[in-house]
């Protein structure tokens, strides 16, 4: 299910056909830009394959996992990004805050990892949740959170909080946070939509991360606000895959969807965004 609703519905028409739409100015521009870019080159085959077994977690390493994940959720805390905690309810908790939460600084709570590893298949609970895959090639087990901070207004929609995605990778006898891949994901699914949209709204979520023979996959959905749509209706939806080797270089495979509620058209489109 995409993050912004389900985008494989029937089109009525193909981008490919953006010069038969009968659209605004605004509206072709999107055309033309979504259009141009799906005719850039990216190079899919400078990808380097190795070969490597996927290796089994080991317990004895959710202390120093979980020490890099605590001090990491403390610094943000630290620097007024986040609370410690939600108060009981609300109004409590703007009382004690003033309008200092409209700055979105104080107004969501990190959630905390519990002290013991639960069993593999578990997860954590609905605030945290967790990919288990060797990004850095080292044959040992590293752990993607996804992270939900609690919203102590309770509210819901574009008031949730996005998705954080937090990487905890082996270093020799150590856990460190090092989320290069999930930047360069994010980074570059912000380049797209900056070229679309001055809206800041641009959530991505994850749905898996693999590491098949050296190469690096990460599979989510996002969407993309254009000027004028509502909360409810983001124009651009779309899956997408990323790729990437050793190198953390690569590309990412975009299959989405241009929705013209006005017209009541759908289109189609199809890109890849390199990651560099």
């Amino acid at each position: 299910m995409s993050l912004c609703g389900n985008i494989n519905k029937t089109t009525k028409e193909d981008i490919s056909d953006v010069e038969k739409a009968n659209t605004t100015s605004n509206q072709i521009d999107v055309f033309k830009i979504i259009g141009s870019l799906a005719k850039t080159q990216v190079d899919t085959n400078l990808l380097t394959t190795i070969s490597e077994d996927n290796p089994a977690f080991n317990l004895s390493d959710w202390d120093k996992i979980k020490t890099a994940y605590r001090q990491w959720r403390e610094d943000e805390i630290r620097k007024g990004f986040y609370v410690e905690s939600c108060l009981e309810n609300p109004e409590v908790f703007i009382e004690k805050y003033g309008d200092k939460w409209m700055t979105d600084s104080l107004r969501y709570a990190l959630p905390n990892i519990p002290e013991k590893f639960p069993v593999i298949h578990e997860k954590f609970g609905f605030d945290i949740d967790t990919f288990m895959v060797d990004m850095n090639f080292d044959g040992k087990q590293d752990i993607i959170f996804k992270i939900l901070p609690d919203d102590c207004l309770q509210g819901n929609g574009l008031a949730a909080h996005p998705p954080i995605y937090l990487t905890v990778l082996s270093r020799e006898n150590t856990y460190i946070v090092d989320n290069t891949h999930i930047n360069k994901v994010e980074k570059s699914i912000e380049n797209f939509r900056e070229k679309l949209s001055d809206r800041e709204y641009s959530w991505i979520s994850i749905d898996k991360i693999k590491n098949e023979q050296g190469i690096i996959s990460i599979s989510g959905n996002s969407c993309i606000y254009l000027e004028n749509d509502a909360s409810c209706c983001p124009s651009v939806e779309f899956d997408f895959t990323a790729y990437m080797d050793k190198t953390t270089n690569g590309y990412i495979q975009v299959n989405g969807v241009y929705k013209n509620e006005f017209e009541e058209t759908e289109n189609k489109f199809e890109l890849k965004l390199r990651i560099e």
